[in-house]
């Protein structure tokens, strides 16, 4: 995966794994940012 620097300093937060599971695979990308509404 190649992110530009500018993307990059906003991905601080996020967390991005790949999974190669049998009943599941790819990518996620998960937020550690809490937000209250």
């Amino acid at each position: 995966m190649l992110v530009d620097s500018e993307l990059a300093s906003n991905l601080t937060s996020v967390d991005i794994d790949y999974s190669k599971k049998w009943y599941s695979k790819g990518f996620t990308v998960e937020s550690n940012i809490s937000s209250s509404c």
